[in-house]
């Protein structure tokens, strides 16, 4: 594989991981909002005490509450997300600027890290 080739083909993975960094933060800002939302709407609980409306408010009241429990979880699933997505984000910068300093990769598919045995320090 040329140089040139090596180096497109590392910038692809960066901005794949750039994409699915952002994608992770979308993802937990919009549990976060959902969790914001749904406390708010449970503060504000005034309706009429009709039967057919108080029976609907209590189905929709218990739906979310149910959902106010698993929001936090998921907020912490997505924070989870991102971090482990941005770590991998900048393995990939640290590897694309390692190369394009003139480093060379081994096989990308057989796991090692193509730094030829050199460690993170020797890059510089």
């Amino acid at each position: 594989m040329s140089r040139e080739a090596e180096i497109a083909e590392i910038e692809r993975h960066v901005l794949d991981a750039e994409i699915e960094y952002n994608q992770a933060i979308l993802e937990s800002c919009m549990a976060q909002q959902r969790l914001t939302r749904i406390a708010k709407e449970m503060r504000r609980n005034s309706l009429p005490n009709k039967s057919f409306l108080q029976s609907f408010t209590q189905d929709v009241t218990a739906r979310t509450q149910e959902e106010l429990h698993r929001a936090p979880e998921k907020t912490e699933q997505g924070l989870k997300r991102v971090r482990e997505v941005g770590l991998k984000l900048v393995e990939l910068r640290d590897i694309a600027a390692w190369v394009k300093k003139g480093g060379k990769l081994r096989d990308i598919g057989n796991g090692e890290d193509g730094q030829n045995g050199e460690g993170q320090n020797a890059q510089t």
